[in-house]
């Protein structure tokens, strides 16, 4: 069979579709991928916020407290509960973004509780979680110490 000039242009109409949905096709992923992240940094940064009003208020009576620490608990928790609309990897990503803010959630839940009720009782696990809330708070991020 002959190629004739007519088969040329089909040819290259079609690699040029082919390659116009391939760049598409990267396109959309780059930008699903960046509103991903614009999403998670939003999450946290609530998160974050409910962290900071329950650790200012962390020495406050449980009438003050409480209220700020069920925000928090609100923040890290119901966000990060999977949703039958959204991809599993969305829900992956939502509970690595939120991962430190509870890592200092559980440290300031440590700082609330009375020595006897740790695990291994240690004179020094109080210190411990007040220092650890304090860099929490300076630095939202937690040191995993």
């Amino acid at each position: 069979m002959r190629l004739r000039p007519r088969h040329f242009v089909l040819l290259a109409i079609v690699v040029g579709l082919f390659v116009y949905n391939i760049v598409q096709g990267r396109i959309r992923q780059r930008d699903l991928l960046r509103q991903q992240r614009q999403a998670q940094a939003a999450l946290a940064a609530g998160a974050w916020s409910a962290f900071d009003r329950a650790a200012a208020l962390r020495d406050a009576p449980d009438a003050q407290y409480l209220p700020a620490y069920d925000a928090l608990r609100q923040a890290t928790e119901d966000n990060a509960a999977p949703s039958s609309t959204a991809p599993s990897n969305t829900t992956t990503s939502q509970a690595a973004a939120l991962a430190p803010v509870r890592g200092c959630k559980t440290w300031l839940m440590f700082y609330r509780q009375p020595a006897p009720a740790y695990a291994t009782p240690h004179p020094t696990m109080h210190d411990r979680a007040a220092a650890h809330v304090a860099t929490c708070m300076a630095a939202h991020r937690d040191s995993g110490q």
